[in-house]
């Protein structure tokens, strides 16, 4: 029985693309979608990513990403009032009973406040930390 030798994968199989060094600074860069990215953005001033609220351009889609995650993108929501002022919808019992607003976007945020909040008493409604994600009984404030 003749077996036939197995093909070994060779340097030329698995070759990394060339360096390319930009003409006009240091940066240097295998990727070519990188080293477009670079060019175009840091000396071409090109922008290719924009966010539709604020008209701010920026290099790339992870850039955009953060931009609105941005204090002043929410600002700029709210000032065109796209979101409301606070998009809470858990509110503590006990701070709201003592005329202060403690609201919370997510059910585990306000969990956490009323365990220690210095307002609530011991004895919380039947059901309070219920359900799932903890908090899916009655206590949503409605808009």
């Amino acid at each position: 029985m003749t077996s036939e030798p197995r093909r070994q994968r060779t340097r030329a199989a698995r070759k990394v693309a060339e360096v390319q060094q930009c003409q006009l600074c240091e940066y240097k860069s295998s990727n070519n979608v990188e080293f477009r990215r670079h060019v175009d953005s840091k000396h071409n001033n090109i922008r290719r990513h924009t966010c539709d609220v604020c008209n701010v351009n920026l290099n790339d889609p992870s850039g955009l990403s953060k931009h609105k995650k941005s204090a002043k993108h929410n600002q700029t929501m709210k000032d065109l009032g796209l979101i409301p002022e606070f998009p809470g919808k858990y509110e503590c019992p006990g701070c709201k009973e003592n005329g202060r607003e403690s609201r919370f976007a997510r059910a585990d945020q306000l969990k956490r406040h009323v365990k220690a909040c210095k307002y609530v008493e011991g004895d919380l409604p039947d059901g309070f930390f219920d359900g799932k994600g903890g908090m899916d009984r009655g206590k949503v404030v409605e808009e």
